[in-house]
């Protein structure tokens, strides 16, 4: 297969892989964190009370489907709320008086818990710049009445009365949340053990590993290297140095023994030597005559081709 169908086909495979992994993002990804996003609020609000209560957790459902708050928002509140009071009935009412005014001031659900909360919870009104009076010591059940009842009289059941469009597409996302939720429960233990086991990897192995590497003096290292290259360098160039003279000195001796050896030739067979040399040179002048001669003739056989062509 050629070059550009390769890569074609690789392009489209990638194409592939990256639509089923944005699906698969889109869909068991979303599940998983809205599940991990339920068992957090969920974790939360057990930690702040020391025990799960079934009791506020059914209260949160209930508050999904009449509202526009999800459970997990309405948990996130409780957790908030947990830690100015521990007794459950306190908390749904301090909650509902929370969604309330969240609906009616259009604020969020966080800065509207923790108003509610730090006005319980201790000496200062924070709701009296919306015109709620509180009245009774922090945390006692004297405030907790004034405060509930005072928020119900400008807002009371504003967040279960307004019956929208808006709201009824928000009690429909909530509701496939749920249904997300679930599916994305029976991941999480697996999730949780991965992520634990990675953990410990990166803690016990890579950690380590790269403290070992991060020990070696790489500014030494690098030193050694240019101090053993320039031992090399040093080493090559001395050898070069010498190159000129050893082949010099080697050719000297080769012409040395050349000429040793024809003279010796010369002093043994000198006669057969000298007539041998006029035989050579006869012959050589005779080759030499008859190449200028065929060259001669060959460039006069190109000339006249050139000729023919130019006539053409």
């Amino acid at each position: 297969m050629a070059l550009g169908g390769t890569m074609a086909v690789i392009r489209s495979r990638l194409l592939v892989y990256g639509f089923a992994a944005a699906l698969v993002n889109k869909t068991i990804g979303k599940s998983i964190r809205l599940a991990m996003n339920q068992e957090d609020v969920e974790r939360k609000l057990a930690v702040q009370l020391g025990y799960t209560s079934n009791s506020l957790l059914k209260y949160a459902e209930a508050q999904q489907k009449v509202t526009q708050f999800g459970d997990e928002q309405v948990l996130s509140v409780m957790g908030s709320l947990s830690a100015f009071t521990k007794n459950e009935e306190e908390i749904k009412k301090l909650t509902k008086a929370t969604l309330d005014l969240s609906e009616g001031m259009g604020m969020g659900l966080d800065e509207a818990a923790l108003l509610v909360g730090k006005t319980f919870g201790s000496t200062t009104n924070s709701m009296s710049r919306y015109g709620v009076a509180v009245k009774g010591a922090q945390g006692s059940t004297k405030r907790l009445e004034s405060l509930t009842d005072n928020v119900a009289l400008k807002y009371g059941g504003l967040s279960e009365k307004i019956n929208t469009t808006s709201k009824a597409l928000k009690q429909m996302g909530n509701a496939l949340g749920d249904a997300g939720e679930e599916i994305g429960k029976a991941f999480l233990p697996r999730m949780k053990e991965m992520a634990m086991d990675t953990t410990r990897f990166v803690h016990n192995k890579l950690i380590p590993s790269i403290q070992e590497v991060t020990k070696i003096d790489f500014g030494k290292t690098a030193d050694n290297m240019k101090e053993n290259i320039k031992v090399v360098q040093e080493f090559l160039a001395r050898f070069m140095g010498l190159l000129p003279n050893l082949f010099a000195g080697i050719v000297h001796k080769i012409v040395l023994l050349i000429i040793d050896a024809f003279k010796k030739l010369k002093d043994n067979v000198g006669i057969f030597f000298e007539g041998f040399g006029t035989f050579l040179f006869n012959n050589a002048r005779l080759m030499g005559n008859h190449f200028l001669k065929g060259w001669r003739h060959m460039a006069n056989g190109f000339k006249n081709l050139m000729k023919t062509l130019l006539k053409i």
